[in-house]
């Protein structure tokens, strides 16, 4: 299974310039993951033009579309993927707290700072896919891909856009 990762868009219509080769990073793709801050909800739509999307509320995706939680967990290839914007605790490690999902997850895609981070603490992965709009500290604009099968290990890889 193929996924890609983002976070961070903050699309605004007719505003936003979203890089070419991101489009072109979701050909193929079978599922989209976006962690929060999507801007313009009219975003999810152009995702879901290329595959089925899962989303997020993040801190300025205000008021809350009734249809995105602030965070969910999702059973893809037998591994369970927690996703968060972030905002909600001080480190991204307080996402593995007991309590933080409503059950363990072995990998947490999460946003709000910008910055990518990719991290494996005590067996469970950490990923933070930048930002596609607005990247921070000096940072492109990115994503991330995964790659996961049932059984094995989920493989990450971040794409850069310039």
């Amino acid at each position: 299974m193929r996924i890609i990762a983002l976070s961070d868009s903050h699309f605004r219509s007719g505003i936003s310039k979203i890089p070419t080769d991101f489009w072109t990073c979701l050909n193929g793709c079978d599922l989209i993951l976006h962690a929060g801050d999507v801007g313009d909800i009219s975003f999810l739509e152009d995702l879901r033009s290329f595959a089925p999307v899962e989303a997020v509320c993040g801190n300025n995706d205000v008021p809350n579309p009734p249809y995105l939680p602030y965070k969910k967990v999702l059973l893809l290839e037998g591994h369970a993927i927690g996703i968060a914007h972030g905002h909600q605790v001080r480190n991204p490690e307080g996402m593995l707290a007991p309590g933080f999902f409503a059950e363990e997850v072995d990998m947490v895609i999460f946003g709000h700072s910008h910055v990518p981070y990719f991290e494996n603490i005590e067996g469970k992965l950490l990923l933070n896919p930048g930002a596609i709009m607005r990247p921070r500290c000096g940072n492109s604009k990115s994503c991330a891909e995964l790659r996961i099968e049932k059984n094995k290990m989920i493989n990450v890889q971040m794409f850069y856009f310039f």
